[in-house]
């Protein structure tokens, strides 16, 4: 007698919804670390132009300061487009948190059925050492009485 699990579509069916889980979850937080890497270079890009800023500072002339005021000009833009970027990082963040708030679920929803196909399975092997001990008892009762004429 073969094992058959009733719930094995609804098994099937909750291990494509953690897959699926999995994947957004690895998506987002692909994003996330996508924002977070052009959030990096664009600080190195604010220190790389403070730096050129300060040595202009020293080397002096008219031509340095319309240079530095064009400088300070781009670091404000660039203070602002970093807030941006933060403000997206942030939003994505969220949304992975969100994701794998999912992916917590949809496993917890598979493993549930993964422990009830295991419990069945258990009672199934239960039921077939009993039924194969009985038939053991018959055959040696049998034995017996075919010993005895």
């Amino acid at each position: 007698m073969a094992f058959k699990f009733g719930l094995e579509s609804v098994l099937k069916h909750r291990k494509r919804l953690e897959d699926v889980a999995q994947r957004e979850f690895v998506q987002a937080q692909a994003d996330v670390d996508a924002a977070l890497g052009r959030l990096e270079k664009m600080y190195q890009r604010l220190d790389e132009v403070r730096i050129e800023i300060s040595g202009k500072e020293t080397s002096g002339g008219r031509e340095a300061i319309a240079n530095i005021c064009e400088l300070e000009l781009f670091l404000r833009g660039h203070k602002v487009r970093i807030e941006s970027v933060r403000l997206e990082a942030r939003e994505l963040l969220a949304i992975a948190e969100t994701k794998q708030e999912a992916l917590i679920h949809a496993a917890t929803e598979k493993k549930v059925l993964v422990k009830l196909r295991e419990k069945r399975l258990a009672e199934h092997r239960l039921v077939l050492e009993r039924m194969e001990a009985k038939i053991q008892d018959d055959q040696a009762m049998m034995a017996r009485a075919w010993g005895k004429r």
